[in-house]
């Protein structure tokens, strides 16, 4: 795959240096085909600069310190743990309370990146935990939120050993709420969230609900 990266800057970069390209913006129509491509398939690379960035220069001629170039947006570890959530979505009974995180990836994947992505995940983080704590388990009660949720997960030990990253976790779920409220009476709600924003949420999403998933299943399944 890095040859292949390396093969299409390449490719990228010397067409770009040819001027009847420049001037029937036939590299731009392709640099979009290439960006629109990599966020369809969930390909967590960028290309540098954007197809933005591109378009505000009249005639863009890369320099030395403006070669397009691909960088990587998150590494492997996050990679796979969207991976392992998207199988998990895949069965019962994750299906249903997964199905926001499924539907925030189909609004990065379109481009809509305002506050309705972040209310997705919230959402899909919601459904999973009250999934565990009230329908397979009787660990709250039927009106408890997601803090007393939370809390019944770790004093039934599905955070041990590792019961400081408790807080890390919580600090997460507390964020995505926040990012929530924070834009909801903001006229410029639909301008938070950036791309490289949008993709650090969704990862750290995917990250606490396959750990989370995973332990629940191996300790009460």
């Amino acid at each position: 795959m890095d040859l292949l990266w390396d093969y299409l800057e390449y490719l990228l970069n010397i067409t770009w240096s040819d001027d009847s390209f420049r001037r029937n913006n036939d590299m731009l129509l392709m640099a979009k085909k290439i960006e629109k491509t990599l966020v369809e398939e969930g390909i967590l690379v960028q290309m540098k600069p954007s197809v933005k960035e591109i378009a505000d220069y009249d005639f863009y001629h890369p320099t030395n310190n403006e070669y397009v170039h691909f960088q990587q947006v998150a590494d492997e570890t996050i990679i796979e743990a969207d991976q392992e959530l998207r199988i998990l979505a895949l069965g019962e009974p994750w299906k249903e309370p997964l199905k926001p995180y499924n539907e925030a990836w189909d609004l990065y994947k379109d481009n809509k990146l305002d506050s309705t992505l972040t209310e997705k995940l919230a959402k899909s983080i919601e459904g999973v935990v009250e999934e565990i704590c009230k329908e397979q388990e009787d660990w709250v009660d039927p009106g408890a939120g997601l803090g007393a949720c939370l809390d019944a997960m770790k004093d039934k030990g599905l955070f041990e050993p590792n019961n400081a990253m408790f807080a890390e976790w919580r600090d997460i779920v507390n964020g995505l709420k926040i990012g929530v409220q924070k834009p909801a009476g903001d006229k410029h709600r639909h301008e938070l969230i950036d791309q490289d924003y949008a993709i650090l949420l969704l990862h750290q999403t995917s990250a606490f609900l396959t750990f989370v998933i995973k332990r629940y299943e191996q300790q009460y399944d």
